[in-house]
């Protein structure tokens, strides 16, 4: 009998990874669950509703010698950490289907991840070369067969609908962002100068005192957050950190929960502010700067941070840099409110 796959028309925002394993609880653990249920869809969507904090569910399934991961409305299997955590001595695929609707498909071999890059209607360069890392090669079929090629069977009807290892995730931790701090005044641009120029001694003791503040202002406890080492997933600070960056879900999961104002707002206080935690602990004080510019409310904060980093001598390379980013910002500004003398002209003109 042929394949059938009604599943790929029933299902949106879906992401399907397979590895190359069958040990289905390694995989619940990589994706960052710590404890499952077995069970088929029923379950997920329960275990879903049923969870604190309705976290993203993965359901796991084993086929020969594979484990095929199945995510609705979530598309962890598409993060770089996760895949590296799934393909460690192995080797991994996904492809995911947003709401746009656009197809996103990776691969990760021993840690090495390549992708995400999207699946688009034509040849391109990102795709052959991505093709030709992971040794398959699409053409005009379906994107769907980009997981056969690697698996070697087809993701039908019954594969993705068997029951399995069911599972809420606690999203791992993000990779250090790489983000400049944003320059859109002299204030900006004299913190962003001070920032560059010092060094980690200078500035660690200082700024994670802000994030520290940061936290407590959002309403985070930080009895377990340390601010000093290595930050692991694993970690006690680093499961602290990821339960309050779970929180995001609830205000970008499909369906949307019917939350006030008042509540979306506090959520992504919470999270920003365990997002330049992770910056200050994974990147250092500088991504917790850049972090803070982006989403810390208030100009105080900058004040604080400009007196107490006020013996830093600033680089010249550092200065010019900012300066240049502030005329930018400033000239991108100007050209976008300019108004054509012919529309200043009085009606009576």
């Amino acid at each position: 009998m042929a394949p059938t796959f009604r599943w790929i028309s029933q299902y949106t925002n879906y992401c399907v990874t397979v590895v190359r394993t069958d040990d289905a609880a390694g995989v619940l653990a990589a994706f960052g669950g710590e404890q499952g249920i077995r069970g088929g869809i029923e379950e997920a969507f329960e275990l879903y509703h049923n969870s604190a904090r309705h976290w993203p569910v993965v359901r796991i399934v084993d086929a020969d010698g594979w484990c095929l991961a199945i995510e609705m409305d979530s598309f962890q299997g598409l993060r770089p950490p996760v895949l590296a955590r799934l393909s460690v001595d192995t080797r991994a695929a996904v492809l995911g289907l947003d709401h746009l609707p656009e197809h996103r498909m990776a691969y990760a071999e021993n840690g090495e991840v390549a992708g995400p890059v999207r699946v688009l209607d034509r040849p391109s360069p990102e795709r052959d070369q991505f093709e030709r890392v992971s040794g398959t090669r699409l053409g005009d079929s379906k994107p769907i067969d980009f997981l056969h090629q690697i698996c070697g069977f087809p993701i039908e009807d019954d594969l993705v609908t068997f029951p399995g290892l069911v599972g809420a995730i606690l999203p791992l931790l993000p990779s250090p962002s790489t983000v400049n701090s944003r320059v859109h005044s002299e204030r900006d641009a004299k913190l962003a100068a001070l920032v560059a120029s010092g060094t980690d001694e200078q500035l660690w003791p200082v700024v994670s005192r802000h994030v520290k503040d940061m936290l407590e202002d959002a309403g985070v406890s930080t009895e377990r957050i340390r601010f000093d080492g290595h930050l692991s997933d694993d970690s006690p600070t680093g499961k602290a950190l990821r339960k309050v960056l779970a929180e995001e879900w609830m205000i970008t999961a499909s369906p949307t929960f019917h939350l006030q104002r008042s509540e979306i707002e506090a959520i992504r206080g919470r999270v920003h502010a365990a997002s330049a935690a992770v910056a200050l602990l994974r990147g250092g004080p500088r991504h917790a700067v850049a972090e803070m510019s982006h989403h810390r409310p208030g100009t105080l904060w900058q004040e604080q941070l400009l007196e107490e980093l006020a013996g830093i001598d600033v680089a010249p390379t550092a200065a010019a840099t900012v300066a240049a980013q502030l005329a930018n910002y400033q000239a991108v500004t100007n050209r976008a409110i300019r108004i054509p003398p012919s529309l200043l002209k009085r009606r009576d003109d």
